[in-house]
């Protein structure tokens, strides 16, 4: 229990607060926010962080994903390359 609190303050060090970047992008894309939702469990369970850090995780660069951002790549059709990310992540595989 102590390790899923800890995860959850680093999440919320980490990405700050640009949750208006997030929704602006989701009004300028149709079906964008239909991919993040489907997406967003998954960031939530890896992190163990809450929704709006979820979606904060959206907008930051990622040293794993060769600093995109993990909202470009759902906006750009590439969502599986994401999720196969936060699978390594989950189970420890950073290679």
């Amino acid at each position: 229990m102590k390790l899923r609190s800890r995860k959850r303050q680093r999440c919320k060090q980490s990405l700050g607060s640009f949750v208006p970047k997030v929704q602006k992008k989701v009004l300028k894309a149709p079906g964008l926010l239909k991919k993040l939702r489907a997406i967003e469990p998954n960031v939530v369970r890896v992190f163990g962080c809450d929704r709006r850090s979820a979606l904060l995780w959206f907008i930051t660069p990622a040293i794993g994903l060769d600093g995109w951002r993990p909202l470009d790549l759902v906006e750009s059709g590439r969502g599986q390359i994401l999720l196969d990310y936060l699978c390594r992540l989950e189970f420890g595989v950073y290679t």
